[in-house]
This record gives structure tokens, sequence and C-alpha cells, in this order.
């Protein structure tokens, strides 16, 4: 399927995990050299969580922002390249290689019926992706050049052996066990446009770049006709970046902007903290998914060896890194749809300094819960509620960021995310 370039209107963008688990050390360092870069964010949309038509950005990235601590992390770039041939000169004139600070593919999967997101869809309904984003820079060094931003997209049920998904890889953490999913791969010792995911039943875009695109930070690509699955299914895609006219043992001087070939850099931020708070590794306990999948030089070559030789079977989880992707998906949504045949319930301030108050406009007893984006309850209480009466709770001795608060009880089913400042 060949696609020309779709040109958004918005030009300002903001699992089940399997018994059998191999622990991966964290990454301790950030290869990527700390030539901090600044793009624009990716699509958001804010509404009423409510259920209904739903037409929505969905950005693994955006939910990390929200509450990350700025001062803990940077925005990067990567170089992105079929081999690890290509020798770059870094934007200070620093010979390296990609093999060390750059990655032959990037990956995605997503979970639209996350609670998490502005508008979650539930299991059984239908959604529909039309379009795809990826923030990176694009350096032209022969105008003549065709180039492809490749990307693979997929649906898959995580409960199937068959699906080319796999959530076995685990990392420890100082907050916690994190075992996210990632997709199966195979490397390709030879050089050149080698080396893929073997996910079944992909469909393929090739997104032909042009000299304009080198002045976007954020690319689009528009899926004709739709992909359609259902909120309970994943939804994954993976990207790669296919220079036309490619040879081996290519230059490329991101300094003086020459070469002897075009280029594409992947923008991501990364977790600078240590020890690492997690920050990157996003609401993973309610979905185990995120924008934080790589084919990097070990994956492509198959260089992993002894007890991490697994490795070469699969995109590679970081521990640090949080690429700039996102989704826009419509659908119907039936999450909290009887919401208005329920108590309404009333949470204020939001955001808050950690004091919330809690009203609901019937008499009821409902508990009241509150977990962080790790998952772990950090509040529970069953409460009497008056109509009309005012329950606080104090939550100012946790930490700044994002929380889901449930209130549960006969005629009351409300879940609302809030944010500690």
């Amino acid at each position: 399927m060949i696609m020309k370039k779709f040109l958004p209107l918005l030009l300002i963008f903001t699992t089940y995990a399997l018994s059998s688990q191999s622990i991966v050390e964290l990454d301790k360092t950030d290869n990527v050299l700390t030539t901090s870069k600044k793009f624009e964010g990716l699509p958001k949309n804010v509404s009423s969580y409510k259920g209904g038509q739903i037409s929505q950005y969905f950005s693994f990235y955006d939910l990390a922002i929200q509450w990350a601590n700025s001062s803990t992390y940077g925005n990067f770039v990567g170089p992105m390249m079929p081999d690890t041939t290509t020798t770059i000169y870094w934007y200070d004139g620093t010979e390296t290689s990609i093999l060390k600070y750059g990655f032959t593919g990037v990956g995605a999967l997503y979970d639209f019926s996350m609670p998490f997101w502005d508008n979650p869809f539930d299991d059984g309904d239908m959604v529909t992706v039309d379009s795809i984003f990826i923030a990176g820079r694009y350096g032209i060094n022969n105008g003549s050049q065709k180039d492809t931003l490749r990307v693979h997209i997929f649906k898959a049920d995580t409960l199937s052996a068959n699906s080319g998904l796999y959530g076995g890889i685990g990392f420890v953490s100082p907050l916690d066990f994190l075992n996210p999913w990632t997709m199966k791969y195979q490397g390709d010792t030879a050089q050149g446009n080698k080396g893929n995911i073997t996910v079944p039943n992909t469909t393929v875009i090739d997104y032909l770049m042009s000299i304009s695109d080198s002045s976007n930070t954020t690319h689009a690509i528009h899926i004709p006709g739709g992909f359609q699955l259902s909120a309970g299914e994943t939804f994954g895609m993976y990207f790669e970046f296919i220079p036309g006219s490619y040879g081996f043992n290519d230059t490329v001087r991101l300094n003086t902007n020459d070469g002897t070939t075009n280029n594409f850099n992947v923008y991501f931020s990364s977790d600078q903290e240590e020890p690492q708070t997690g920050q990157f590794w996003t609401y993973y306990q309610e979905t185990h998914m995120m924008t934080n999948l790589f084919a990097y030089g070990e994956n492509r070559y198959g260089s992993f060896t002894g007890g991490q030789s697994f490795l070469n079977n699969y995109l590679l989880p970081s521990s640090r890194r949080m690429l700039a992707m996102s989704v826009h998906a419509t659908g119907q949504s039936s999450f909290n749809i009887e919401d208005d045949i329920l108590s309404s319930v009333t949470i204020f301030p939001n955001p808050s300094n950690g004091v919330v108050n809690i009203e609901l406009d019937k008499t009821a007893s409902a508990m009241v819960t509150v977990v962080d984006v790790l998952g772990q309850l950090v509040y529970a209480s069953s409460e009497s509620f008056t109509a009309g009466e005012r329950k606080t709770i104090d939550l100012s001795n946790n930490a700044k960021g994002m929380y889901i608060l449930s209130v549960e009880g006969e005629g009351v089913n409300t879940v609302e995310r809030i944010t500690i400042k």
C-alpha cells in the first residue's frame, strides 16, 4: 500500500503477563548522546469521559508528560537507519555509530480500553484507527533521493499463543516488577533493509517522504479506509526508515547537514533520574503497553548472548525512553454510558494539593479507592454518604502526579483521573 503525505489540520501535537518471565536489568545509562532537542507535542483531546461518539488522539507520551517531573527528563533524538554501517557525526561533530546510539526500528502497542485515556472505549466497542503519528527529524542530503517511512500496523489478541506479542520480559525497578508487552522480532546479519517484526497479518503502509517533511517535527500517516479492531484487541505499529539509493558505509553529518544519504532521527523523552522513577513506564500495571519498543543493533544482528540471547527474538522495551508517537481513533464508546442513570458524583478540586472533596447527590454507601499510575492502592475507605454531604480525603502525603479515584457502591459507579500538584 503506497501513501503520499497526509497533512493534519492540527499543528500543535500535543495485559495479562505470561507465567514464565525473563528478568532484564534496567538501563542504567541512556546511550543516546545528550543533545537536547525541542519538538512540538502530539495531538491531545479533552473530553467529558462519558462515552458516546469518540474522535480522539491517543498518546502514551502525553500521559507520561502530564505527570512526569520535568527536572528529571529531557527530550532527545536517536538515528533510525536500516543497518548500523552508517557513520554518524553528531550535532557537536563527534563521530559515533548507530550500533551504540541508534536503532533500526521502533514500535508501540495500544489498549484503547485503558481508563487513563481522556475517552476510553469499552472492550466490546469497535474502534477505527484513521491516522498515526511519529515525531522525528528528516534530514536531507540528497534532494533527488526517494525515501520511505514504512509502518507496519496490526491488531492482536494477547490471549492467543499466535498473537506475535510477548509479555514475559521483566524489569525490576525500585518501584515494582515491570512486565510490559512487546512484539516478536527476527533479525538478520546481512546489511541493508533486513530484520523485521514477526507479528502475523500486518498491513504495511509506505509513506513517501518529500522535501517539505524536513521542516516538520511530527509526521502523520493516513490509513486509507481506516483500520478497524475491537477495543478488546491490541493495536500495534512498527516504524522503519528506508533511504532510497541506500549504500553501505554511508556517512551522515548532523553538525553540517551533509553526507552520502538522507536520514531520519526519532524524537523521544528520556528519564534521567537515578534511581529511576519509572515515569515513562506509563500506567504499565493497567495495560502493560506503551511506546517504548526498540530494535537495537543487538536485536538486528542477533548478538545478545548467554542468558539474554532470548532478546534477539523481541523488540526490546526501554526502561528510560518514551517515544513521541500517537494514533487518532474514532468510534462509539459505551464506556460509562450508564452514568446518567447512576448517582452523580462530584470530585473537586482537580488538580489539588492532595486534599480532595467528594459529594454524591443521593444517600448511599460506597467504597472510595485511589490507585497510582503503577496500579498500587494508596487509599481505601468505606463511606456512608448523605445527599449533598461533602467527604474529604487527604492524599497530600503521596507523591505529586496522576491517580485514579473510584467511588463504587449501590447506584454509584464513578472513575475519575485526579492530579496532585
